[in-house]
Formats: C-alpha cells, structure tokens, sequence
C-alpha cells in the first residue's frame, strides 16, 4: 500500500465538509485473473452458500434463542394477567447479575496486565532483539491506538451470554479535515511543508524571496489514526457453516463472512476510491427485478434504502504460472440484487480468517456452544416464578377480598366499584356479602426455597455469591480463611472461562501484530522504537506467536502479593542474596511488579536496576584498578629515586600492589560482617 501524503490546500474553503472516513484501500496486485462471466459464476455460488448457511436448521434454531437469552438478561418479561390482572410480574435479574460480574472479572484478568501482549519464545537467540521490538511495537499500538474498549466488552458480554462472540480484525485509516494558521518567514520552510504545491502560489514565494513575511490558512486532511482495530460483530451478522468449532474450524470453513448494511453513497464513495468495481453503483439506482417488458425499473428510494451487503472469505482456483492454484480471496456482494461489488485475492498478509469466534465452552460439536444464557434459562424462569408467587401469595394473604350473593345489592354494588375498605356496605341480609379466608403462606420456606434456585444457578455457571461480592447464604458468618480458601476454589471454574477466550485473545493479537507490518510505514516504528529502521521493516518480518497475558483476580492477587512478601523475607535472610546488591535489587524489582499501583514504575526511582549495579560496579572496578595502578607506580618510582634497579623496582611494585588488593579485601569482609550483624 502506497503512503501517499494527503492533499494540502491553503485557499480556505468553508463550505467543504470533512471527509469521511476513509477505508483501506488495496492495491491491484490483488486483483483475481478471471473474465466477467466467471466472477458471475461465482458470485451466484457463494451467494446460495451463504443462504445454505443461512436456512441451515442448527442456525435458525439458535437464532430464535438469541432474542430470548438477551430479553432474559435484559429483565423483560412477557405481559400477563395470571393469575389476576394486574398481579406481580417482576424479574429477578439472575442472569444479569452472574453474567456482569463473570465480564467484570475477565476484563479485569485481561486488562490489568501490561502489557496485554507478550511475544511467544523463540529457539533462535539471535531473534530474541527482535521479539523484544516486536512486543515493544504490539504493547503501544495496544495501549494508545487501539483504544475501543467499548467492542472489547461487546464480544465478552456475547461470548458469555451466547457462547459465542464474534469479532473482527481489521485495520483502519481515518483522516480528519483540520484548519491551521501558519507565519512563514523564510522560503526554505514554506517549500518544506508545500513539497507538491508551492509552485501554484508564485506571489507567496516572491515575498518570501523579498524578506517579507507571509501569514496563511492552511486546511489539510491529516491522518487522525492508522491502526488495527478490533470490531465487534453482531451475533446475527456473521455466516459461519455450523459444523466450524473454535478459531481453527473458522480458519478451514469454504465460506465465513460478515453482513454489512450499507446505504447508496457509501457504495459510490468506495467505488470511486477504486475498492468497488466500476459502475456498480448505477446497477443499485435501479430495482433488483426487471420490468414487465424485461427492462430495469429505476427506484425511487435507491438514496434511502439499506443494502444488504455480505463480505465473504470464499476460495476459487486460479492459474498462477501455469499451474492451478486454491486461492483466498475476498468477496463483497449485494445479496438483493446479486451484484458483485468488490472481488479480490485476500488482501491481509497473515492469511487468516479476520473474523475471530470466542467461547467460554468446547462441549459441544461444532459452532454454537452454551453460555450464560442457556446455562442460566431454567434457572432463571423457576426464580421469577417463585418470587412472583411470594409476592402474589403475600397479598391475598394481606388484602380484603369479598364474595357476595349472586342478584343482591351488594354484589351490584361490590361490581359497580362503589365500596372500598372502611366504606359502609349496606345489606339486606348480614350473609349477602361475606370475605374469603385465605392462610398466610409459609414466606420463610419460599424464601428458603428462592435460594435454593441461586444455589442452583451458581451450580450450573459456576460463578458462587463470593464471585459477586455478597457472602453465601449457607455459611454467612464464616471466618475469613474459609471464605478465602472458598474464593480461591471457586476461581479455578472462572479461570477455565479465561483460558478459553485466551486462544482468541492470542489470534487476535497475532493478526494486529502482523497488520502493524503490513501497513505501518517505517518512520512511524521509527518514532515507536526510538531508532532508525529500514524500508524492509525486517524486526516484524518473523511471524512469532503472540501470547495473551492474564492475572488472577482480586483474591488470586492477594494470595501472590503475600507470597511474594514471605518469599522474599525468607531470601533475604541468605547471606548470597543479602550480600548480593545486584540479587537484593532484582528482587526488589520482581515484588514491586505484582504489588499494583504501578509500583513496577515507581520503584525505578528508588531501587536502582541490576542492570544500573552493573555500571556502577563496572566503574568501581575500574577506579580501583586505577588506584591499583597508582600505588603500583609510586612504590616503583621510591625505589628508582632511591637508586635501585628496575628488578628491585618492579618487585617492590607487585607488592604494593598485592598489599592494596589484601586491604580492600579486608575491608569488604568487614563490611559484609557488619551488614549480617557479626561482629570482626
């Protein structure tokens, strides 16, 4: 991809708005060798693929789910009169509740590592500078670019609720329109920022020229960011076949793809940046069914209307040098008139599915795994019903309910709404009216039997009431070691989530890495690195793997602040360690990185480095062999002055030299004495 500095205009031109944002356009080495009629062919096969995924049963099925597990984290509730009008009909949020804490908690293990990313290791020790760029490169896109949060706990909230979420690793460049008001005193400066343009203002380069000084507005359109981005995908926009299982089943699936909605100018933009095919955009100003005569029939709404796009990752066999060839490519079609707008080789470098499935499960064959949501569904339904039925069942116990004589007056009036509590009810006969006797329900064995059904549900997700920040109800009042010993037993269910998502965390990581190379220019790395790198970007060529780091959560950190805080005690009572100031700083270094609170940067000011006691020793080392030096020569030059030979002299050196290494050495062992505590 060419990087091509963006046009530059100094006239100030107010009505122009600023452009969108603007795609990824490729280059056409991607373009496919195949004629018009074949791209036709194969544009009418994937589209019945796509529908074959579409109608396929498993997935039907599972769509119909879909709205209930998200109306039932939501709370909505099905309007009923059962068993009266207007009696309770509340939801109990269960779902909600474990759901929020269970991606509350993954964020957590996720987020509070830093950085997010690590680079696998490698077997050869020469990459290991290289791995060490590469890191230093994925952790700043990581943390300054890549800054949609707001996707990252979409796909969680999906991957728990579903089983399954979806998303997509692309890489976006945006430039946004902006205004600046330069002064410009020298020529030299005015050619330098108008590389391409400074030709077209000859007045401008005359006063220059002339000494005089120029003032300008200049409007441009710069690069607002040009990063990987993690988008999430709605549950129902992505077609994957049903029998994929994991990122490796997406990875060999004949035809994965994403539903795109798109209205009419956003297809022309793209078709006359180049990423569309020609005259596309004309075939959509008319309606996809021909006219009666068999003519096309323009549409009036074509401005207005939503297109149903597909984009789909599709395989075709071409002919490269002679020789027939499976070929990835990327397929973008309007699925209502059967038009192909964009048909290209693959165009990501790493050759893998952009779209990225996470789950918290593998116990199921294929695509769809359970989540929360079907975990929880039983469960959920049994706690409204139970607490509906309380609710209900407290008040007939509490309310005043009447029954009266069918034809009398009370029961004309009881019917006419013209009696109420305290009112006066005039009878005929004292048995007319009489009131129904309903028992009080036993409210503390439905109340009882109510956290039977949350046991149920901790069962059943594996999230306890320790996870969710309340005590359990079996044992409120336990000491703190048994709720801590609990916690962390309950943890090891959450952490099988972890290590689940992690193997999409990694992929995903892998391909921003690997769209950092492909589509960042040099002088940017240059700027992240803080030194000079050629055009080949050669340090990000080897395609190493990416491993997701991940912490415990709250109590896991506790219990490894205090292990680290003995562990460190107990090494520091070691007289190796103790009297090692290069060992006592790194491990300093090493508890200082899980205490929290950035203690990991903070302790820099503090605590040297090892790698700084090294200088440090290396310079002593060297004054002391200066010093060294100095004895040796004055007690040599004693002995010339006092007319002995050169043998005499040398001789009478070496031994003052040796004195002054047995004195420092004295003198180290009895510092080291007086720091264990042991006296000379």
């Amino acid at each position: 991809m060419e990087n091509i500095k963006p046009e530059i205009s100094i006239e100030t031109a107010k009505e122009e708005t600023a452009p969108q944002s603007k795609p990824l356009s490729f280059g056409s080495y991607l373009t496919l060798p195949i004629s018009e009629e074949e791209r036709d062919l194969h544009t009418a096969h994937i589209l019945k693929r796509v529908n074959e995924i579409l109608e396929d049963p498993e997935r039907v099925e599972m769509m119909s789910k879909v709205e209930g597990w998200r109306n039932q984290y939501e709370g909505r509730v099905e309007e009923t009169n059962f068993p009266w009008p207007g009696a309770f009909n509340l939801d109990t949020g269960v779902t909600a509740k474990i759901q929020d804490a269970v991606v509350a908690q993954t964020q957590e293990a996720f987020d509070d590592v830093d950085p997010r990313w690590s680079i696998g290791p490698v077997l050869d020790r020469n990459m290991l500078e290289e791995r060490k760029k590469q890191e230093k490169v994925l952790d700043y896109y990581e943390d300054i670019e890549m800054n949609n949060r707001e996707d990252k706990e979409a796909i969680d909230h999906d991957a728990y609720l579903f089983g399954l979420g979806w998303e997509a690793v692309l890489f976006d460049i945006r430039y946004e329109r902006v205004r600046d008001f330069r002064v410009y005193k020298r020529l030299e400066d005015f050619v330098k920022d108008f590389p391409n343009d400074h030709h077209k203002y000859p007045q401008y380069l005359k006063d220059l020229s002339e000494g005089r000084v120029i003032k300008i507005i200049v409007e441009e359109n710069r690069e607002r960011r040009r990063s990987p981005l993690r988008k999430h995908m709605e549950f129902e926009d992505v077609i994957c076949p049903t029998d994929a299982k994991g990122v490796e089943g997406v990875e060999i699936a004949d035809c994965v793809g994403r539903r795109v909605w798109k209205k009419w100018h956003e297809i022309k933009q793209l078709e006359d940046e180049g990423d569309y095919i020609s005259g596309v955009s004309d075939r959509l100003r008319y309606k996809s069914m021909l006219g009666k005569d068999g003519t096309l029939v323009e549409d009036p709404e074509y401005l207005n209307k939503l297109y149903e796009t597909y984009e789909v990752i599709y395989y075709i066999y071409i002919t490269i040098s002679g020789k027939k060839r499976r070929v990835k490519c990327l397929w973008n079609i309007v699925k209502e008139h059967q038009v192909c707008l964009r048909a290209i080789r693959y165009p990501f470098d790493h050759n893998h599915s952009y779209l990225i499935p996470h789950c918290i499960k593998f116990t199921r064959k294929g695509l769809f795994q359970d989540g929360i949501g079907s975990m929880l569904q039983d469960v959920h339904i049994a706690g409204n019903a139970t607490i509906n039925h309380i609710l209900n069942a407290s008040t007939l116990a509490n309310s005043l309910s009447l029954k009266a004589r069918e034809g009398s007056g009370a029961a004309r009036k009881i019917m006419e709404h013209r009696w109420y509590p305290s009112s006066v009810l005039e009878l005929q006969n004292m048995d007319d009216a009489q009131q129904f006797n309903f028992s009080t329900p036993n409210l503390a064995s439905l109340i009882q039997l109510f956290a039977i059904i949350e046991r149920f549900a901790q069962d059943r997700s594996g999230i306890v009431n320790y996870q969710l920040g309340v005590e359990s109800p079996e044992d409120p009042e336990a000491p703190a070691s048994k709720t801590i010993a609990l916690m962390r037993k309950a943890e090891i269910k959450l952490r099988r989530y972890i290590k689940n998502l992690k193997r999409s965390e990694d992929e995903a990581g892998y391909q921003c890495l690997r769209l950092v190379y492909q589509f960042t220019p040099k002088d940017k790395l240059s700027e992240i690195l803080g030194e000079e790198i050629d055009e080949s970007k050669g340090f990000l060529n080897p395609a190493m793997r990416v491993v997701t780091n991940s912490t415990g959560f709250a109590i896991e950190k506790i219990f490894e602040k205090r292990d680290d805080m003995q562990m460190g005690i107990n090494l520091l009572k070691d007289p190796m360690v103790a009297g090692d100031e290069e060992r006592r700083a790194r491990l300093w270094h090493l508890i200082a990185k899980t205490a929290g609170s950035n203690w990991d940067k903070k302790i820099i000011g503090i605590m040297p480095t090892p790698e700084e006691i090294q200088q440090l020793r290396a310079q002593k080392a060297q004054e002391r062999q200066q010093k060294k030096l100095g004895v040796i020569q004055q007690a040599a030059s004693k002995v010339l002055e006092s007319g002995g030979n050169e043998e005499a002299a040398r001789s009478a050196g070496m031994e003052a030299g040796q004195m002054y290494d047995n004195l420092l050495e004295k003198q180290e062992m009895a510092m080291q004495a007086e720091k264990q505590g042991v006296k000379p």
